[in-house]
């Protein structure tokens, strides 16, 4: 989305003042979507929510967009494949591709972290975090949060994200620790539950206790995420950022990677071809391009 800018005078239609008349009742209805069946409009709840207690003109149109969403696609939602899902074809390549993911491609629990930078739609220019938390491939647990800190850069804004996640993380730990004998069955230690960051540096800070001239404004409290790694709750690893299902939690895209970030979310109203999708991603990252752009009229 574009930036609106609210300090100027808009007419506002018929259905943007009803919108506006019912603000909160609306969005509310909204959250316990985006919450229960329809992860795909959390991004967009997170930014409407701003507007709760007095809505701006660019709170309105968020809304009236995801109305109009919604409208159009009332068949879809979560749905859950038990083979031939994209995640699980996207972890199988990440074990293959790399080393470190081997031993992390048949855990039933996998985290996705990722971060927006310095947000150009916040007036206070904080950051989002996105994390979203898979069991057996499908999606169980997501999240879109403004940060409470002004991030200095790209680096600290993907590390809060990811000791966010991290706290998700460890509860999943418990969780499986706990339910040993149906996730883990005939094993006596639980292994670390993979947490996936796209952000080198991040991840090198995470994994590393050494402190750094970048690291060195961060607050004490996102450095649990080395706690966990320590004790062996998770196990910090680097995902490629097209391949990183948390992105789509910490900004609005456009068309083409809004329905292949669905396809890894699991929402659909239909079949899916998993192949397509996941070739797709790595199409993308190889060239920077998408499929889309260059299929054929009639293909």
């Amino acid at each position: 989305f574009k930036k609106i800018d609210d300090s100027v005078d808009h007419q506002l239609t018929d259905i943007q003042e009803c919108i506006r008349e019912n603000f909160a009742s609306i969005v509310g209805a909204c959250i316990y979507m985006s919450i229960t069946a329809r992860p795909d409009i959390t991004t967009l709840c997170n930014k409407a929510c701003k507007g709760m207690h007095n809505p701006k003109h660019s709170h309105i149109v968020y809304l009236e967009h995801m109305l109009r969403n919604l409208k159009g696609t009332k068949t879809e939602g979560l749905c859950y494949r038990h083979n031939d899902s994209v995640v699980s074809n996207l972890r199988a390549h990440l074990s293959r591709k790399y080393v470190e993911h081997q031993p992390m491609r048949d855990l039933p629990v996998v985290i996705f972290s990722d971060a927006n930078f310095a947000d150009m739609a916040d007036e206070e220019l904080r950051s989002t975090s996105g994390h979203s938390v898979y069991v057996f491939n499908c999606l169980v647990s997501w999240s879109s949060k403004r940060q409470t800190l002004t991030a200095r850069s790209t680096f600290q804004a993907e590390l809060i994200a990811a000791s966010s996640a991290s706290d998700d993380a460890s509860w999943y730990y418990n969780l499986t620790s706990e339910l040993r004998f149906l996730f883990f069955p005939g094993m006596e230690v639980v292994p670390p539950n993979p947490l996936l960051i796209d952000n080198i540096n991040a991840l090198n800070c995470a994994n590393h206790p050494k402190q750094t001239p970048a690291s060195k404004h961060v607050h004490i409290r996102e450095f649990r995420i080395r706690q966990y790694a320590k004790d062996g709750v998770i196990r910090n690893l680097w995902v490629p950022t097209p391949l990183n299902a948390a992105d789509f939690f910490t900004k609005p895209m456009g068309p083409t990677l809004f329905r292949k970030f669905k396809a890894i979310l699991g929402v659909s109203g239909s079949s899916v071809d998993a192949d397509f999708v996941l070739q797709e991603c790595l199409f993308n990252y190889a060239y920077g391009t998408s499929l889309d752009l260059l299929r054929l009229p009639g293909h």
